[in-house]
């Protein structure tokens, strides 16, 4: 049955696959991509930039990208997301804070343990104050 709908309808075919939670969270995602600016997702994640100063080291769709996957992951591992859009706005402004724990974090302290420049160290290092 299944063969005859794919050569009657392919794309609903896929659609009759998916679960309804993974229906509308595809929805949602589609929105995003397709309305970009008059979508609540790009418009939250664009302002969560503007906020960070992060336009030039970030891209919306890269975001946009990351935080679908990780939803279709959380569908497929069989957990449920009750309101996508909520969620795809938290999951995006979580990367997004992973992304400036990577950079700005890590990387001084990276800086700071091949110098062993222990004295110019910052005070709100993620490792705590120095003594």
């Amino acid at each position: 049955m299944l063969i005859f709908l794919e050569e009657v309808h392919p794309m609903q075919t896929q659609d009759l696959l998916k679960s309804p939670n993974r229906q509308k969270f595809d929805a949602v995602v589609d929105s995003s991509w397709n309305q970009k600016e008059n979508s609540e997702v790009y418009t939250f994640i664009k302002r969560q930039l503007q906020y960070f100063n992060l336009e030039q080291e970030l891209d919306i769709g890269q975001i946009l990208f990351e935080g679908c996957l990780r939803g279709v992951s959380k569908i497929e591992s069989g957990q449920d997301i009750q309101d996508p859009s909520d969620w795809l706005k938290a999951t995006c402004f979580y990367i997004i804070l992973e992304h400036i724990r990577i950079t700005y974090v890590y990387s001084s302290f990276d800086w700071e343990l091949t110098t062993g420049n222990w004295d110019q160290a910052s005070p709100t290092h993620a490792m705590g104050t120095y003594n």
